[in-house]
């Protein structure tokens, strides 16, 4: 039996568009290999530069910037007006409320709903 025919199936290895395909994707594939080489060379040469003119910096500090400002007061003020109410300081309505709903209703797991409403002025 003559195996001639596998010539005329497209996935055959040893048909000439087949071995085209391949090198092509070899020629791209030794580009892509050459292109990161360069790039890492690049980087280290950048490395170096920084590490002689002493420019280096420390990457923990890039992002503390972004955990600064009005959300870090408002959670200062909201823990310490928590703390006050806990401590069994006075506060009156809006205060109050904020700090129970900071407290997410602790107070009401632990059996003292009737000093919470004492707190907000009802009458139990």
């Amino acid at each position: 039996m003559s195996l001639a025919f596998l010539f005329k199936k497209g996935w055959h290895t040893a048909t000439i568009r087949n071995q085209e395909k391949v090198w092509i994707a070899e020629q791209k594939h030794e580009e892509e290999e050459q292109r990161i080489r360069d790039l890492q060379k690049q980087v280290e040469e950048e490395r170096q530069l920084q590490e002689l003119q002493g420019v280096t910096t420390k990457r923990e500090d890039r992002v503390d910037w972004m955990y600064e400002g009005a959300m870090q007061v408002r959670a200062e003020t909201d823990a310490k007006e928590a703390d006050e109410y806990l401590l069994g300081k006075t506060f009156k309505g809006k205060q109050v409320r904020a700090a129970t709903a900071l407290l997410g209703g602790l107070s009401e797991m632990h059996g003292n709903e009737s000093k919470d409403r004492r707190a907000l002025g009802d009458k139990v």
